[in-house]
């Protein structure tokens, strides 16, 4: 295929020196500016929420709550589209560290931690916002940008800023409610769907209608139980 731009790095060449998540995520990256924050957190209070015991370690919390506010600041409120992205998207990957968290625990610490998360990201804006830092000055809410003042020659005045504030605030509560309102949708879709509507077998009335092991459900005898 001479001629044509050629793969900078085959699918089966062995490296020499093997890349790190790092080697990935430019220097300039505004996760790395948003990792820097979780780092100056004080996450004690989040902590007193879990229980270690022995068995399967849970995440700690400034991961979690790192890729779900990193999610949103791109437009990502999906817990399935979180999972994917830590599974697929590099800065997500270099956040998580490698993990492989799942839609299901994103939820659940999404709905345990939403108070705890609308003030973190509201923290995370006055930063960005307060100090002109163009990386983490545009949030992706809803399409609403809220920029900070980045002109180093100029400042916003007090009130410019509590407005600014506001909006940051009102967006990031009615992004938390969405997010939460289509995670219960999709419950409540699974469970009503998995209710089939009361029906008596013709052929074989003292019978009932079972879910079948090879799917479906069909007239069965349960022969598990006891016996009048």
């Amino acid at each position: 295929m001479s001629g044509w731009n050629q793969a900078p790095l085959p699918r089966d060449q062995v490296l020499l020196f093997p890349e790190t998540l790092g080697d990935r995520i430019p220097q300039n990256h505004s996760v790395r500016l948003f990792a820097e924050i979780l780092d100056t957190l004080d996450w004690s209070n989040w902590e007193r929420h879990y229980v270690l015991v022995a068995g399967q370690p849970p995440i700690h919390p400034q991961v979690m709550a790192g890729a779900i506010l990193h999610g949103l600041s791109h437009g990502l409120r999906s817990s399935r589209r979180l999972e994917w992205a830590c599974a697929n998207a590099v800065d997500f990957m270099w956040l998580a560290e490698g993990r492989t968290i799942d839609h299901s625990t994103f939820c659940e610490f999404r709905t345990k931690f939403k108070a705890e998360l609308e003030d973190l990201f509201g923290q995370i804006g006055r930063v960005a916002m307060c100090l002109g830092l163009i990386r983490l000055n545009q949030v992706a809410l809803d399409g609403t940008r809220v920029r900070a003042n980045s002109s180093p020659h100029a400042t916003a005045s007090a009130k410019t800023l509590e407005e600014r504030l506001k909006v940051l605030d009102e967006q990031i509560e009615k992004m938390l409610v969405e997010a939460a309102n289509k995670a219960d949708a999709r419950r409540a879709k699974r469970k009503s769907s998995s209710k089939r509507a009361a029906k008596v077998p013709v052929a074989d009335p003292d019978s009932a209608i079972m879910p079948n092991k090879e799917g479906g459900y069909a007239p069965n005898f349960n022969f598990g139980g006891s016996w009048d």
